[in-house]
């Protein structure tokens, strides 16, 4: 037997949206700032083999981090999509407020 799942509270799922964001925000600045220390390395000497080596070591690692930056941003579009499923999961569910023009038997003026 599966128990239901507990109701979210609006301010819970802007706070999971904000958390998410800001984890994955963090998580691309770093990812920013190691591609800036990567291009920051000079240039192999010609016909040195170890530092030819390097340069392409560090070109994987730069591909890398871009391919890594991509999912994150991937990630960034699932957060909010689960997010806005949850919104609307809430605002199905969520008591409205009486509407003072349906209530009184008039006309919405819209």
């Amino acid at each position: 037997m599966t128990c239901p799942k507990p109701a979210l509270t609006w301010a819970q799922i802007q706070r999971a949206r904000h958390h998410g964001r800001a984890a994955l925000d963090e998580f691309l600045g770093r990812l920013e700032a190691a591609a800036a220390v990567l291009d920051e390395l000079p240039a192999p000497a010609p016909g040195d083999p170890a530092a030819a080596l390097v340069a392409i070591a560090v070109e994987y690692a730069l591909d890398a981090l871009l391919y890594a930056s991509e999912r994150a941003d991937e990630l960034r579009h699932r957060v909010d999509a689960a997010a806005r499923r949850a919104e609307n999961r809430f605002l199905a569910t969520a008591e409205m407020p009486p509407d003072p023009f349906t209530d009184a038997g008039e006309e919405d003026p819209r």
